[in-house]
């Protein structure tokens, strides 16, 4: 087993010359490079760091699509400008994703609720959140295949040579299959993850993935949660600049406990330095007014919702 390291400098711009150098090989020798793939390990690496991955806030983005998404008649067109990197189906899933007409990277979970997909298994343990470092640094190889196998999507050839990745989950466990998604793209070292879907339908579901949001908050990784009616966000202290985007309405809402000097401007209801309880709406349909809203906190932890009437 040979190995091609390719050291990626942190700049997007170079990485992504790099990535499209390679693309541009890809196409013109396919049968090559499927060759060369199965006694090749290929390593992109920042700062000469074997367990880089992808994250800093320069580098990919990763899409992970849940079982259940409201509103998707509203994000039809809105999906064909996507541009993400790698998309990651946590079970039923791809069927949102065939909605989109978008093609996912991998698929992820138990498959009670969709057909199992056919693609390269790997199965996972029960405590799917802690990969081996073997298991991470295997995975890390067919992630960055399959994002540069989608580079060249227009390619049959080299498409028919590369399987999605299935992570097989077993039914009983300890997460959900969607939390087992964002914990995988998240130690793949995505720094940008957005997931699609998890609002309505079942209301623990519901809660517990607005808790994933709070999983999360700490750490350097961007979480989003979004569907076509509603964008939310989980920030700590701090102050955050917010774009309006395209939504009607804006809330801000304490989350774990009351948060504390709280300050809104930019907004139709602006406030400056008050307590908002867990236990009050006060935050609730403020509106941005400017191109962008600002949002301070000195204490506590609060959901950023971008909202719009269905």
């Amino acid at each position: 087993m040979h190995k091609l390291c390719i050291r990626l400098d942190t700049y997007a711009g170079k990485y992504r010359c790099i990535r499209r150098f390679i693309c541009i090989f890809m196409r013109a020798f396919p049968s090559m490079f499927s060759e060369v793939l199965c006694k090749t390990e290929v390593y992109l690496c920042h700062n000469s760091s074997m367990n880089a991955g992808f994250g800093d806030n320069n580098c990919e983005r990763c899409l992970v699509i849940a079982a259940h998404a409201e509103g998707l008649n509203m994000l039809r067109e809105q999906a064909k400008e996507w541009a993400y990197d790698f998309i990651l189906c946590a079970d039923a899933g791809q069927k949102i994703a065939q909605q989109l007409a978008l093609r996912p990277n991998a698929f992820i979970g138990d498959f009670d609720s969709s057909p199992q997909p056919a693609g390269e298994y790997i199965e996972l343990s029960p405590s799917a959140a802690i990969l081996s470092s073997d298991l991470a640094e295997q995975l890390s190889l067919c992630v960055h295949t399959s994002m540069l196998a989608s580079e060249v999507s227009d390619d049959e050839e080299l498409q028919e040579n590369i399987q999605p990745l299935v992570f097989l989950l077993p039914p009983e466990k300890d997460m959900t299959d969607l939390e087992a998604a964002i914990d995988i793209a998240a130690q793949l070292g995505f720094a940008h993850i957005d997931v699609l879907g998890g609002f309505g339908g079942r209301l623990d579901h519901t809660l517990g993935n607005v808790a994933l949001l709070a999983k999360y908050v700490d750490s350097p990784i961007r979480l989003r949660v979004f569907d076509g009616i509603n964008s939310v966000t989980m920030v700590g202290p701090g102050t955050h600049t917010v774009a309006r985007k395209g939504h009607t309405y804006f809330g801000v809402l304490p989350y774990g406990g009351c948060a504390r000097s709280v300050s809104l401007s930019g907004v139709k209801y602006s406030v400056q330095d008050i307590e908002l309880s867990d236990s009050s709406t006060l935050g609730v349909s403020n509106e941005i007014t400017h191109a962008y809203a600002t949002v301070s906190c000195e204490e506590g932890y609060l959901l950023l919702v971008h909202s719009r009437d269905t």
